[in-house]
């Protein structure tokens, strides 16, 4: 399984950006990973650029340089690379790439995901504040929902990536073959246990007996193993999850998507308004 060989980390190089690259260093170094830094600089570009990355600053031709929009993208560029050497060399050790493309945020994310066949995108947050920056507000909730593989959040400064408890929220049908893949190679890594735990609710209510069957099922049919089956009694799903999840005291929060993708969490303090903004 080849899942994590491949890590994107999206930066806007704020604290919270940093983190998350953090993160992704911790988990490529028990891996042997590659990952890919990209920076996205959220401007139109000319009609006859289709991807300026900071590798092919040198490739401008004499020609380009008497384009004014040329000039002014290399100067972007430029700018952006001294910054991500800077952040390149507080992790000195790790095979990474640097990239900058120009356009939509989300668009380009995807598309380089699927450009360089990434298996998991790694992003830093600190909440949901529509006034923050693009990797903390609104774009990041658009990269969750459309991201085609596992996205993981990341909610605090990583200095020691050490997972032991991860808890896995669902209702444990049709669950995304990529999310299990994730999950079972982060366990085999950090020998974690895997808690798994449907929250029911008054609207969602069934007997004891068959959810502890459902997810016994789920578990055998994924070859699973050290994990706990749980069910959780809670007024809404997305409370009910947080509550469990802080009195396991687990490292991780995984949930699935309504576009069906893995979204894995990193959690630290106050999480409530975090889920509770996402609309899996």
């Amino acid at each position: 399984m080849n899942t994590l060989q491949k890590i994107l980390v999206p930066t806007d190089f704020s604290p919270e950006s940093i983190q998350g690259l953090s993160m992704a260093v911790g988990l490529a170094s028990k891996t042997s990973a590659k990952v890919y830094l990209l920076h996205v600089i959220d401007i139109p570009t000319p009609k006859d650029i289709d991807e300026l990355e900071i590798t092919h600053l040198d490739m401008l031709t004499e020609k380009d340089l008497q384009n004014p929009e040329k000039i002014y993208l290399m100067k972007l560029l430029k700018e952006t690379k001294i910054k991500i050497n800077e952040l390149k060399k507080q992790f000195p050790e790790a095979n990474i790439s640097d990239h900058v493309s120009f356009d939509r945020i989300t668009h380009q994310i995807n598309y380089f995901v699927e450009k360089y066949q990434i298996h998991l995108i790694v992003m830093g947050s600190k909440g949901m504040n529509k006034n923050d920056s693009f990797l903390l507000g609104s774009n990041a909730e658009k990269v969750i929902r459309t991201a085609k593989v596992p996205v993981l959040t990341v909610k605090r400064e990583v200095k020691d990536v050490n997972i032991k408890h991860i808890c896995f929220a669902s209702d444990f049908k049709q669950v995304p073959i990529t999310a299990i893949e994730v999950i079972k190679k982060i366990q085999k890594i950090y020998q974690t246990t895997i808690h798994l735990v449907k929250i029911i609710t008054p609207n969602n209510f069934e007997l004891s007996s068959v959810t502890r069957n459902t997810i016994k099922q789920f578990a055998e049919e994924y070859a699973l193993d050290n994990y706990t089956i749980n069910f959780y009694n809670y007024y809404t799903e997305y409370e009910g999850i947080l509550s469990f999840a802080q009195e396991m005291n687990v490292d991780m929060i995984v949930m699935t998507t309504q576009g069906n993708t893995g979204l894995i969490r990193v959690l630290m303090g106050s999480i409530a308004e975090d889920v509770a903004y996402i609309k899996y």
